[in-house]
């Protein structure tokens, strides 16, 4: 389904998104000035908002920066004029829609990777802190904000074998938003990172 925001006198005080099924309909109702906006597919954001939408949402923007598409209905919409306009606008709508919601490939990989490195960092360095039966505990940091900067050296550190593999622990949820790991990933991570701190202080 292609979703817009019709034309309205309250517009952009009060947002209301519509939707038809064929991008026909959407040409249509834009050519009768029925259209305020048409709602970039895989773009929205707030509460729920996929990796895909925070991708595509950056990617999108920084890719057309001098059509300076807006957001409005938690998406980004272009307007009706530039949807007519522009045949390749078009096409990004219904490329998104029909076939493949990921706008920029690359993009959504390097947001997925932070993703899942950032939620290791938080779950390790709590870890690490608050277990006093690795023999690691004394040598870290006083406060866990310290920690996670050392916890992040150590993911970035080591090239080949003596790199811990940090992104086999962690999964995106169902969501397509949630990085989630089991308590023994991040049990056996924290040892890993232990034996390694440990290593580099003997």
């Amino acid at each position: 389904m292609f979703q817009y925001i019709p034309k309205s006198m309250w517009f952009p005080t009060s947002v209301d998104v519509k939707q038809v099924a064929t991008l026909e309909e959407l040409e249509n109702l834009c050519k009768s000035g029925e259209v305020e906006r048409v709602v970039i597919p895989f773009t929205y954001y707030g509460y729920g908002a996929s990796l895909i939408d925070d991708s595509n949402r950056r990617s999108i923007a920084k890719h057309y920066a001098q059509n300076r598409f807006k957001s409005f209905g938690y998406s980004l919409t272009m307007s009706s004029y530039q949807f007519l306009k522009h045949e390749d606008f078009r096409e990004l709508v219904e490329e998104l829609q029909e076939r493949e919601p990921v706008f920029n490939s690359e993009d959504y990989s390097e947001l997925e990777s932070e993703t899942k490195f950032e939620f290791l960092v938080d779950e390790v360095s709590y870890l690490l802190i608050n277990d006093e039966t690795l023999p690691v505990w004394k040598k870290l940091p006083d406060t866990l904000y310290e920690t996670k900067d050392v916890v992040r050296e150590v993911f970035d550190s080591g090239e080949g074998d003596t790199r811990i593999e940090w992104w086999e622990y962690c999964e995106i949820d169902n969501d397509g938003a949630t990085p989630y790991s089991t308590k023994e990933q991040i049990a056996e991570l924290a040892a890993l990172v232990a034996n390694k701190l440990l290593g580099e202080s003997e």
